[in-house]
């Protein structure tokens, strides 16, 4: 799925770029290894925040938002991809992570594909 949303947010609707990839498209080959760990990274945020006691929406929204965070934190810095044309502006942002990436990466997945985290 993470793919399918790089295809579409990259490729297709133009909403970002890797300025290294612009370099060396060879690159390409490591997104799916990326979006695998960023799943996995998604996973343990939700199980993490779950060992606290808190109900699954509860823990998807404040594991999201820290996940969230923290990578767009870290990419301000280093800028390792760029936002661009409407994929910049904070509310789509947001409603990304918030609503897309979290249904993808937690509620989704947990619900069917597995349920390690008792979703």
């Amino acid at each position: 799925m993470g793919m399918a949303c790089e295809y579409i947010g990259q490729f297709s609707i133009n909403w970002w770029y890797y300025p290294s990839i612009k370099i060396k498209k060879s690159l390409l080959l490591l997104l799916p290894l990326f979006w695998g760990i960023f799943m996995l990274i998604m996973q343990d945020m939700y199980a993490i925040v779950r060992t606290f006691g808190l109900q699954s929406i509860s823990a998807v929204l404040i594991s999201t938002f820290i996940t969230g965070c923290l990578i767009e934190g870290i990419n301000l810095y280093t800028k390792t991809w760029i936002y661009r044309g409407k994929g910049s502006h904070p509310l789509v942002l947001a409603f990304s992570w918030l609503v897309l990436l979290s249904f993808f990466f937690v509620i989704g997945f947990n619900i069917y594909v597995i349920n390690p985290f008792g979703f």
